[in-house]
């Protein structure tokens, strides 16, 4: 990775739809080059995806969490399968600490909600957090330092 394949993540992050074009045009390089650096960065999997940011409580999903979960040893497959076949588990995050993982947990209503995590009291301990609003949803603005960057 160099100073481009960083300046052209940050130029994706903050707007994914950017065309190829315009894209080599910020970064000063050929449409053909920078169509070949972004198929290696997501070759290699610095880049996971495209996708739009959706605030939850704008499109009806009006219970949003953040659960803290400490999972039973015996239960990790099954909670496993839970977090990657839930429709409400928006994020997981395997963590160092207390807890073993962090999810974000969005639902459409109380009862969905209240379903959600008795479910997840039966894998293992919880510890919820209710958002109750955005403050910032952001991204990596500066992913590195211009010092730090290989020659």
């Amino acid at each position: 990775m160099d100073k481009t394949d960083y300046k052209i993540l940050e130029i994706l992050q903050s707007n994914g739809r950017i065309s190829m074009k315009k894209l080599s045009e910020e970064v000063n390089m050929s449409t053909p080059a920078v169509i070949e650096r972004v198929r290696k960065l997501e070759e290699n999997k610095s880049i996971i995806g495209y996708r739009a940011s959706i605030r939850p409580d704008r499109i009806g999903r009006e219970i949003n969490a953040f659960m803290l979960v400490t999972v039973e040893w015996t239960k990790r497959r099954a909670f496993y399968e839970y977090v990657k076949n839930s429709d409400n588990v928006i994020d997981a995050y395997e963590i160092a600490g207390r807890f073993t993982v962090l999810l974000n947990i969005s639902c459409c209503d109380m009862e969905e909600f209240l379903k959600t995590i008795y479910e997840l009291y039966d894998l293992g301990t919880t510890e919820t957090y209710m958002i109750t609003d955005v403050i910032k949803n952001g991204f990596y603005k500066q992913i590195i330092a211009e010092d730090t960057v290989e020659r």
